[in-house]
């Protein structure tokens, strides 16, 4: 039975996104780890969801 291997992005496809600026993405991982590195750089720009509340929360009692 043929083992499936991680697709990973080609090299090329990597420098054309680092070309649009923004912290550049590492070349040779594989489309999964890519995804988490992306997921987890989109997390950090976002604002907590607890500051949202908290927020909300403050300023509905004034």
């Amino acid at each position: 039975m043929p083992t499936l291997t991680p697709l990973s992005i080609s090299d090329a496809a990597i420098h054309q996104i680092n070309s649009l600026g923004g912290p550049p993405l590492p070349t040779g991982v594989s489309s999964s780890m890519l995804k988490v590195i992306m997921e987890n750089r989109a997390a950090s720009e976002s604002p907590l969801s607890s500051c949202r509340v908290a927020v909300a929360l403050a300023t509905r009692n004034r």
